[in-house]
């Protein structure tokens, strides 16, 4: 039975091979419109399952859904604005023994390179793209004892302002949301299965320039549950571990042709 089962996926691989090589090998006049046409603007929806990776290294998933807007720039390559929204969660139970849950929104500007289009790989209705460029998140995490569910820190309040070094004020008080620098790299596969929609699927590493993602900096498990002394709200980014987050998602991706 086994053999069978190869026998089979042998089979349906070759003459998925064979079927691509008959279709470039078409007369001219069969391939010139697509060969010379500039592929479309889209906007791709999806949702997907976030991890996070800080101090808290004991890893959950939680769930985030968002949107690609991409404008062509040349037949490989195109302008990208990402957006995400949700929720993310880490826990560690030996020495910070707590347990982070971030809500988070995060929106980035950047480029795409299709792989497939820079190594000539034609005929597929298929895109593979890599994708990375830079933007902001914006979250607020709160760390719970693991044990007892109580408060232990928090990354803003009414006291928080905004600060560029984690001492000079350029904001007001109160904020609710932190926001950070963000540097997304991902890498998608998208799929044609008709001429204007596509399914979707994607991995990407989201690096943020902050120790503070899950409200916990390197090596300091005390429990403060307000900002007097509270490093918790500054930055130390020469020293400190940066965090980072990764999505992998699914979706569809409409074409505006």
């Amino acid at each position: 039975m086994k053999k069978l089962y190869l026998l089979l996926f042998m089979s349906t691989t070759l003459f998925g091979l064979w079927t691509d090589c008959f279709a470039q090998r078409k007369p001219q006049s069969y391939q010139t419109k697509k060969k010379e046409e500039d592929p479309p603007a889209s906007v791709t929806l999806r949702g997907g399952a976030t991890v996070m990776f800080g101090d808290l290294n004991e890893q959950a998933r939680d769930w985030s859904y968002g949107m690609d807007i991409k404008v062509p720039i040349t037949r490989a390559i195109a302008g990208v604005m990402i957006f995400d929204k949700g929720f993310m969660q880490a826990q560690e139970s030996t020495f910070y023994i707590s347990k982070a849950k971030c809500q988070f929104a995060q929106l980035a500007l950047g480029g795409s390179v299709d792989l497939l289009r820079v190594f000539k790989i034609e005929g597929t209705h298929s895109v593979l793209d890599f994708t990375t460029g830079a933007g902001l998140i914006f979250f607020h995490t709160k760390a719970y004892d693991l044990v007892t569910g109580n408060l232990q820190r928090f990354t803003s309040d009414e006291t928080s302002h905004h600060s560029p070094d984690g001492y000079k004020i350029k904001s007001p008080p109160g904020i609710r949301y932190t926001r950070e620098l963000v540097i997304p790299l991902g890498l998608s596969f998208s799929k044609a299965v008709s001429e204007q929609v596509s399914v979707y699927g994607g991995v990407r590493l989201n690096l943020v320039r902050t120790d503070k993602l899950d409200a916990t900096v390197d090596g300091d498990n005390s429990v403060r549950i307000n900002n007097v002394g509270g490093d918790i709200y500054k930055n130390k980014y020469e020293t400190n571990t940066n965090d980072k987050w990764v999505l992998i998602s699914a979706g569809l991706t409409y074409f505006f042709r």
